[in-house]
């Protein structure tokens, strides 16, 4: 039916009315899908479904993204609200705005806990 009309396809899928009937068994859902999504012709939105595809993709990273810069927790820190709920560390972020005698020390740390991420403190 889908391959036929999509639009009844759904609507009868998502109507309110009580349907009866044995449910397909898995081998049954696999192959009925597999023919539809596998079939070139049976798809004439492939284009979108390779779009999507290669958005969910993982992305490779740059390592320059990757690397801290005190400039870079500098524009961080600062967005940051003073008095916020404060993370793991229990400090609050007007803290680390004023302490920046710290943020080289947490620059080094950060870099290297992102080359070693087995070194991160539990």
């Amino acid at each position: 039916m889908f391959k036929e009309n999509e639009g009844i396809f759904y609507r009868k899928t998502n109507s309110t009315k009580e349907r009866r009937g044995e449910v397909p068994g898995i081998d049954k859902f696999v192959e009925s899908w597999a023919g539809i999504w596998e079939d070139e012709t049976s798809t004439p939105h492939r284009r979108w479904m390779r779009t999507v595809t290669e958005k969910v993709r993982p992305k490779e990273t740059n390592i320059e993204e990757l690397i801290i810069t005190k400039e870079k927790l500098y524009e961080t820190v600062r967005k940051r609200k003073n008095w916020s709920a404060p993370g793991i560390d229990e400090i609050q972020n007007f803290w680390w705005k004023k302490f920046r005698g710290t943020w080289k020390a947490l620059v080094r740390r950060f870099n290297e806990w992102i080359e070693q991420p087995e070194r991160i403190p539990e």
